[in-house]
């Protein structure tokens, strides 16, 4: 008898013992919340780095709005956006040379600077293990054409051209079938697809295939993501 209480005592204990045991949080919606790839909704405020962006963790959070360049005047359309800030606390000159880009809440855009010699900041059209955007293509030349009874002078060029971002190193390269092969070639599948596309076009089509066929990869090989 005096065994069966002992051991009821024992029994008591541990279980007092495991009610008042504190069982740690859930931390899995925080920790995805500074990965700009698994967060909910990317926070409002520019970067300063790449890092900021990749953490989702933008340094400058003051108010600010977003102006487009495309305002007619441009010699060529799609020169990107610019910042105007709602103090002067930063110079238009900073904002414009050294912020590697912004977020307004649910657009990203990155400095032309990081990929090109240009002016202005481009959004991202899609994030994943290889990021896509568009800036403007630096071989392009302006070519026009006759148009209309007064045989006025129009531009007609697509000065446009995809860039990549290798996610896990932050760096940016021109989008073009040679590299593209090479990232697709990882992907047998996708690639033997890719090789029996039909290429011809223009130069908008040709850039949405290749597009395309990124956004395909990202989808098949996102634990490629460091």
């Amino acid at each position: 008898m005096k065994s069966i209480a002992i051991l009821l005592l024992i029994a008591f204990a541990t279980l007092c013992q495991a009610q008042s045991v504190v069982v740690p949080r859930d931390t899995t919606a925080t920790a995805s919340e500074s990965d700009i790839l698994k967060c909910r909704q990317p926070k409002k405020g520019l970067y300063r780095s790449y890092e900021e962006f990749r953490r989702n963790a933008p340094s400058i959070t003051r108010d600010f709005a977003v102006i487009s360049n495309d305002n007619g005047k441009s010699k060529w359309a799609g020169d990107g956006f610019s910042i105007e800030m709602k103090d002067t606390l930063i110079s238009p000159r900073i904002i414009q040379r050294e912020m590697w880009g912004f977020c307004d809440g649910k657009t990203i855009f990155v400095n032309a600077h990081n990929f090109q010699r240009g002016y202005g900041f481009h959004p991202l059209l899609h994030v994943g293990r290889y990021a896509y955007l568009e800036g403007v293509d630096p071989m392009a030349e302006s070519t026009e054409k006759l148009s209309g009874v007064r045989a006025s002078f129009v531009n007609v060029a697509d000065n446009k051209l995809g860039y990549l971002l290798n996610l896990n190193n932050g760096k940016f390269y021109p989008l073009n079938q040679e590299d593209l092969e090479k990232i697709l070639s990882q992907d047998p599948v996708l690639f033997g697809q890719f090789q029996r596309e039909d290429k011809r076009g223009d130069k908008a089509t040709r850039r949405e295939l290749m597009f395309r066929y990124v956004r395909l990869y990202n989808e098949r090989h996102p634990e490629e993501i460091k």
